[in-house]
């Protein structure tokens, strides 16, 4: 019925709606080709089926919200990437994609606007984000203000670093849990909080909360070059000392830390 008479929708959300399915929200986005927002996130009865549908007739489509939507595929989100390349904020938060990198090489191919992306991984895909689709997205999407990659556990300073020097827009950054328990290698350090330091000054909150070989010596960079930084977590770090924590806190007053 909406679809019938509300054919100029420019914003919709369906955010929990549980019992939507793909045979309904396919109908709705053929006929309400004005959209710009669409938030479906928790619309867990939906499939791939539905995002090939936006990406075909959601041209106009600068925001997109399907996190734990966890039935949609790969391909469908590629495809979402080629058709909505307006897109400036996309949430794909724990939708257990086995091949996540294949959708950010699209979306630094064809989302340049790109200003949020909420990429958060679950259990079932913690490897699913490398530092080949990062690093793609860093360089494909220079507006880029707002990064979640939390539980993304194959990530390194590689990538992070190249984030760092090719978005110098970032506002907020999410890394918690990008630890890899599996391989040692694969994991982040100071040299990522170098690079912050160093090219994300307008860097407002950072997240390093279980990010393990982050120590003080990298916190206080970060800290020293990041001067609107207002938010810090460092939560358990076994080389972040509460000593190192404290007198940031007592030199830098606007700037809220936790740590552990």
């Amino acid at each position: 019925m909406l679809s019938l008479h509300c054919t100029q929708l420019v914003s919709l959300n369906l955010n929990q709606c549980t019992q939507i399915t793909d045979r309904s929200l396919t109908v709705l986005v053929e006929r309400c080709t004005n959209l710009e927002s669409l938030d479906i996130a928790y619309c867990t009865s939906i499939s791939g089926v539905t995002l090939t549908a936006i990406a075909t007739h959601c041209l106009r489509l600068t925001l997109l919200d399907v996190g734990f939507c966890t039935s949609i595929s790969d391909v469908s989100l590629m495809e979402v990437a080629t058709g909505c390349t307006n897109l400036l904020s996309l949430t794909v938060e724990k939708c257990g994609l086995q091949d996540a990198d294949a959708s950010l090489i699209m979306l630094g191919r064809h989302c340049h606007a790109l200003t949020d992306l909420d990429f958060e991984c679950e259990e079932s895909s913690w490897t699913s984000v490398t530092d080949i689709g990062l690093i793609a997205v860093a360089n494909g999407c220079p507006l880029l203000q707002n990064l979640c990659l939390s539980e993304c556990k194959a990530i390194t300073d590689t990538s992070v670093i190249r984030v760092a020097e090719q978005c110098p827009l970032l506002k907020s950054v999410i890394l918690s849990y990008c630890t890899d328990d599996l391989h040692g290698d694969a994991t982040l350090s100071d040299a990522s909080l170098f690079a912050f330091a160093l090219h994300s000054l307008n860097l407002e909150s950072l997240d390093l909360d279980f990010v393990e070989n982050v120590t003080n010596t990298g916190m206080t960079a970060v800290v020293e070059g990041c001067l609107k930084l207002r938010m810090l977590n460092v939560g358990n770090n076994e080389y972040i000392t509460e000593e190192a924590v404290v007198a940031l806190r007592v030199s830098y007053p606007q700037l809220t830390i936790y740590s552990n």
